[in-house]
């Protein structure tokens, strides 16, 4: 029913099947990658570091958001410090690996929030601020999530 309204919402403001199409997308990536499970396992040093637990879920939501699956478990897995003169890989254990994964995950989601906000006003702007008679406010609580 909720998923039905919000796409009635969408077309309603003549949003194209491709947009629809593009934000269900998106939220359906970010719903696989908050997916990604971490292995552990111990690097040619003997440190312990992440591998991705099933590669299947990773490849679907990089299909989903529309990156580089190589990008994409390189993102998860490695921090990548860049200096002047170098680029120093470093090898993630799972916990961080994990951080990685939910930070990345947040940020793409409020990456489209920020984009569905900006192109929900678009769709209800007025030419001339002076015709506004009345107005509708959105409260974003996306910081007042618990993190622990």
């Amino acid at each position: 029913e909720g998923l039905n309204y919000t796409l009635k919402s969408m077309r309603s403001m003549g949003w194209p099947e491709e947009k629809v199409d593009n934000v269900l997308s998106i939220v359906a990536g970010i719903l696989h990658l908050g997916q990604v499970k971490f292995e552990s396992k111990m690097s040619d040093g003997g440190q312990e570091i992440a591998q991705i637990a099933d590669m299947k879920t990773v490849t679907d939501a990089a299909k989903l958001l529309g990156v580089d699956q190589e990008k994409l478990v390189t993102a998860l897995t490695v921090r990548i410090m860049v200096t002047r003169r170098e680029e120093m890989r470093i090898d993630l254990e799972p916990k961080k690996a994990a951080d990685a994964r939910d930070s990345l995950a947040k940020t793409v989601y409020g990456a489209m929030f920020l984009w569905v906000v900006k192109a929900v006003n678009d769709c209800i702007m007025w030419e001339n601020d002076k015709d506004i008679k009345s107005s509708a406010g959105v409260l974003d609580i996306f910081g007042f999530e618990s993190f622990a």
